[in-house]
């Protein structure tokens, strides 16, 4: 699963867990292969999967890594020109480059402050 959003990304690697919008139901318990600008992150599982509903996009933005439901659904919208039919709650179990993720973690920030 890529995650290149650096506001998703960079609450998934901070806080070890994130809700996603995604056009595939992925099924519970499922082990993710993660990456971020295709350079591999780590491994994650599924934790839940969900319709795309506004009364889950309330319960679900906390774990989003944006301010508000309607910033996660604009950038959705900008990533995929469409609502997202699924919401997926992934929990990263394990990075593979600690030190990597912090430098690029640290260099997504500083281009977000430009």
């Amino acid at each position: 699963m890529k995650v290149n959003d650096p506001k998703a990304y960079h609450f998934l690697i901070t806080n070890r867990i994130l809700a996603t919008m995604r056009n595939y139901p992925y099924e519970p318990n499922r082990i993710l292969s993660i990456y971020h600008e295709d350079r591999y992150i780590g491994v994650a599982t599924v934790m839940m999967s969900c319709i795309n509903h506004e009364a889950f996009r309330k319960l679900l933005v906390k774990y989003s890594g944006y301010e508000n439901e309607a910033e996660w659904i604009n950038t959705a919208l900008e990533i995929y020109k469409n609502m997202p039919k699924f919401i997926i709650l992934i929990k990263l179990l394990d990075f593979t480059d600690k030190e990597g993720i912090e430098e690029l973690d640290a260099a997504i920030l500083a281009q977000e402050q430009k």
